[in-house]
């Protein structure tokens, strides 16, 4: 009769523990040197940090993940200007700050109207600086109360914020 031994010897799960050891670890390294392919198109339209724009917090399950993401926090979103006459052109700053962990970025920034005009500084934001959004109002050919609305799209999240402007405009012959 043969001696069947159940398990393997000690040396033997050793040089087995020592080689899946090294597998792991060879993987792990491999890994961290892998870069991400550029895309020549993206990176012409928006530079080098095309990629900071591309990261979805919304999770296959539905559930968002904001630990990750620049957030947009503006000290005001709605400015009065007050009574105007139709020829008192008008400008405001609007103020805000990155208060998210990476890069913030704005896209664009679109007005309802052609009376109102906006001009924003299109680098990045970093984690824990300000920016600002220039407005110019022009109430020429207007009358009564006026609301007029700034759309900024960023690559925060939520991706839009909207932003108020406000005037009681009089007509005067």
């Amino acid at each position: 009769m043969t001696n069947f031994k159940p398990f393997p010897s000690f040396t033997f799960q050793i040089i087995v523990y020592a080689i899946t050891m090294l597998m792991f670890l060879g993987c792990k390294e491999a890994a961290t040197k892998i870069e991400e392919p550029k895309d020549p198109v993206l990176e012409e339209i928006v530079g080098d940090y095309y990629q900071e724009l591309i990261r979805t917090p919304v999770n296959a399950d539905g559930t968002v993940d904001t630990t990750d993401i620049p957030k947009i926090y503006f000290e005001k979103d709605i400015h009065h200007f007050g009574i105007l006459n139709q020829e008192d052109k008008q400008k405001h700053r609007f103020t805000f700050e990155n208060k998210g962990s990476r890069n913030l970025v704005l896209l664009d920034v679109k007005t309802s109207c052609g009376c109102t005009v906006a001009s924003y500084d299109e680098e990045p934001i970093k984690p824990g600086e300000k920016g600002e959004i220039n407005i110019e109002y022009d109430p020429k050919n207007r009358k009564g109360l006026q609301e007029k609305k700034i759309i900024v799209t960023s690559n925060a999240f939520p991706n839009k914020t909207e932003l108020t402007i406000i005037a009681d405009v009089i007509y005067e012959n």
